[in-house]
Order: structure tokens, then sequence, then C-alpha cells
């Protein structure tokens, strides 16, 4: 039998076998490593390649039994008796069986995005289309947040931008959609002087109409 084997046979003869008079039906690797007289760790090592190659299985956490297979192979001798061939188990699943299973893919945690007043005032306002501030806001703030000031300064920026006209008629006064970019928000940029259309992937320019200077 090839050198390399030998601590698989010994592991495999070490096995309990299916039924005990005291009524374990396992073994744990530190017993069957202080039975063996051998390091738990390398014993733990060859219980997983007989766990891959069938002939063991885990019953419990911790603890390790022979499979019916794994009884017929230690049977018919094992791996110095022809027992793993008899068996239908070759030389290369043995060998196969030493390699370290392949690495589970590193799932990468999902990034979850924050919304910005920006984004829910768009939202807000693609969906009623006509609104004043403080309705904007009811619809879009969140507790505590300032809301008022900072979307009264995101609509004049989206103004200046002609994405939005302010009503003349009626109090409080309203702003009208009249640019519909996108699902994404035309983000104010550079202190509000400019605003990132994502949608087109461009910046807008500033609409002469309403005291802006086109770039």
């Amino acid at each position: 039998m090839a050198t390399n084997l030998v601590p698989l046979q010994l592991t495999l003869e070490g096995m309990p076998p299916p039924a005990l008079s005291t009524g374990a039906m396992c073994i744990r690797i530190k017993t069957l490593a202080a039975q063996l007289r051998q390091n738990p760790d390398n014993v733990r090592q060859r219980i997983y390649r007989l766990v891959r190659l069938g002939l063991v299985e885990r019953k419990i956490p911790g603890c390790y039994a022979l499979t019916k297979m794994g009884q017929r192979v230690r049977a018919t001798g094992g791996f110095e008796g022809g027992g793993i061939q008899a068996c239908g188990i070759g030389v290369a699943d043995v060998a196969a069986s030493g390699r370290p299973p392949p690495a589970k893919p590193v799932k990468k945690p999902r990034f979850k995005y924050e919304t910005t007043l920006a984004d829910r005032l768009w939202r807000a306002l693609r969906l009623v289309r006509k609104a004043s501030v403080a309705q904007l806001v009811e619809l879009a703030a969140r507790p505590g947040e300032q809301g008022i000031a900072n979307a009264q300064q995101i609509l004049g920026v989206w103004k200046r931008h002609g994405v939005v006209r302010q009503l003349k008629h009626g109090r409080p006064p309203r702003y009208l959609l009249v640019r519909d970019l996108g699902p994404l928000t035309p983000r104010p940029s550079d202190r509000y002087e400019r605003v990132w259309d994502a949608n087109a992937r461009a910046f807008l320019t500033l609409d002469a109409s309403v005291g802006g200077v086109r770039a």
C-alpha cells in the first residue's frame, strides 16, 4: 500500500463499528486521536478526506461514523486490500480527497443607497407634477430634517436650469415640473452652481429666461 494511504487506513480501522454495546453510534475526533495516539489536527484532516470519499459521515456536530459504503470498504480490506476499488472508488478519487475544497465565492455586502432630500423631492415632484414647497416637503422630508429651507434651495437650482418653473399665480407659490429628465435625480453640485443629469450623463445648462447664463 502507498505510504500516504497508511494514515487513512489507520483512521478507517479506528472508526467504531455500526453498533457498540455501549450504544455509541459515532466517535469524536479527539477521542479517535487519543485512541490512535496521533495529533487531533492530522486525524481531523483524514476524517474530512474520508467524508469526501463517502466513507464517513457526520452524525452530530463533531461526531463521526462509518457510512454503509465505509463499512463495506473496511470489511473488504480498506485501502490496502482492494476494498476501495471493489466499491468503485478510484485512485484519482482518493488523491482528489486530499486536495482542499474549492473556496466558496465571497459574497459582497449589498450596497444600501441612502436617499437624499433631493432624491425624495424629485420623486415627489414627478408624482404630483405641481406643488408648493410645503406640500413637497410633506411628501419627501424625514422627521427632524430641515426640509423647507433645503427644498427651496434645491428647487431654486432646478428652476435656474429650466427643470421646474415657479407659477406666478396663487399663494403659496407652487412649482411645476417642466422637464421630466427621468427617474434619476438631477443632482445639484459645486455649491448649487451646476446640476448633473445622471439620466443623460451630462451637466445641465443654465436657463437664460430665469436670469441664468448659458454655459
